[in-house]
């Protein structure tokens, strides 16, 4: 893979490595260039088949980039180009934490990968087989995409699992062995809880006050309490509140005037930093979940997109030179999510809350039941328009 994509990028023209494969106005007529998704179609594909090597350090996250995978196949609106689709749904099965004498009752869920060896038997799972609550959602959420129907998901394993996670403070652990606590966990707990719908393993009124305690004085949220605001904390804590039913607490002008300031041209993550691709997804997903996304700034958003298209498929982080230039799974998936969110022709819409397309969600069991999908107060919740 590394190789290929060194190949591939010496033999551009200078002007091709700096700004990826297509600049903003690669156009004869000085319009933006257009997205090339069968390259993108491709990257994502080869990430199901042989992740390359640089990627060993991310083995306990295989799960996740099994879903990144997933997720932007399915927003290309490629999702039957994956030939075994049954056999990913089974891996993932796999990686269900059986719970057993050693590892304990807190330890369901699903861990991101087999590099602790199979789980034949509860009684074989040793103290270190425990779930990890962000590899949990990525599981829900990959067989959401797969239209499995969680037959075979432990749902009681689960709860417990998260119930045993979730601090005093109302903040969630990674994993009962113990880790630090934070914002990314609290979203993955209760995206978990609501694409289950249930909500036995976390206790509402905590986790609610934990997120509005980590608001910082200029409307954004940090990752914890009397943090500098940025645009991944802030999504989480949107979206769990979302999914939660207390959206109207944080409601307002303030916020959503912070997530509009991240656009410059495309958009930062913190006050005074640079653009990087993935937070077209953090802010454009945030301002999604708060009903304003029709305040994105589409041309310029999608023109540094654009610069940051790779030749070999895939998006980078920035725009470029070699190595910065490298498109990576991460930037590639939440470019692809962004620009669905910027309704590029061709790209499914996505419900950003959870981070799938519509259509997955629809499918999904926890839409399935009467009355569709409910927030933790019993209301229907609200897709996006």
């Amino acid at each position: 893979w590394l190789g290929l994509a060194r190949t591939r990028l010496a033999r551009l023209p200078a002007r091709s490595l700096g700004g990826g494969m297509a600049g903003a106005e690669d156009g004869a007529d000085g319009t933006a260039a257009d997205v090339q998704r069968e390259l993108h179609v491709q990257f994502f594909l080869r990430f199901l088949q042989l992740v390359p090597a640089p990627y060993a350090s991310l083995d306990t996250n295989r799960l996740m980039i099994v879903y990144m995978a997933c997720s932007a196949l399915d927003t290309l609106g490629a999702l039957d180009a994956i030939p075994d689709r049954q056999e990913i749904v089974d891996w993932v099965y796999n990686n269900q934490v059986l719970t057993g004498p050693l590892n304990g009752d807190g330890a369901g869920g699903f861990v991101g990968g087999g590099f602790l060896g199979p789980m034949k038997s509860a009684e074989e799972a040793t103290r270190y087989h425990c779930a990890h609550v962000s590899m949990t959602y990525c599981a829900l959420l990959v067989l959401s995409i797969l239209g499995d129907d969680f037959s075979r998901v432990d749902r009681d394993a689960v709860m417990r699992g998260i119930r045993a996670i979730q601090q005093d403070d109302g903040s969630f652990q990674a994993v009962s062995l113990g880790t630090e606590s934070d914002m990314r966990f609290v979203f993955s707990a209760v995206a978990t809880c609501f694409m289950l719908q249930d909500w036995r393993g976390i206790d509402v009124d905590k986790t609610v006050a934990f997120i509005l305690r980590s608001r910082s004085f200029d409307g954004g949220f940090g990752i914890l309490p009397d943090q500098e605001a940025h645009a991944g904390a802030i999504y989480c804590a949107s979206a769990a509140l979302g999914m939660l039913g207390h959206l109207d607490k944080v409601m307002g002008d303030c916020l959503v005037d912070f997530l509009v300031a991240r656009q410059v041209g495309g958009f930062n993550g913190r006050i005074n930093k640079a653009p990087d691709t993935c937070y077209t997804f953090w802010v454009g997903g945030s301002m999604q979940v708060l009903g304003v996304h029709d305040q994105i700034d589409v041309e310029s958003a999608r023109n540094f997109i654009l610069t940051c298209q790779s030749a070999i498929g895939g998006f980078s982080k920035v725009p470029g030179k070699i190595p910065e230039v490298y498109p990576d799974v991460l930037h590639a998936h939440y470019s692809v999510l962004g620009l669905s969110l910027m309704r590029e022709p061709g790209f499914q819409p996505i419900v950003a809350a959870l981070g799938m397309t519509r259509r997955s969600f629809l499918a999904a069991p926890f839409a399935q039941q009467p009355g569709g999908a409910k927030v933790s107060t019993g209301a229907p919740f609200e897709l996006p328009e």
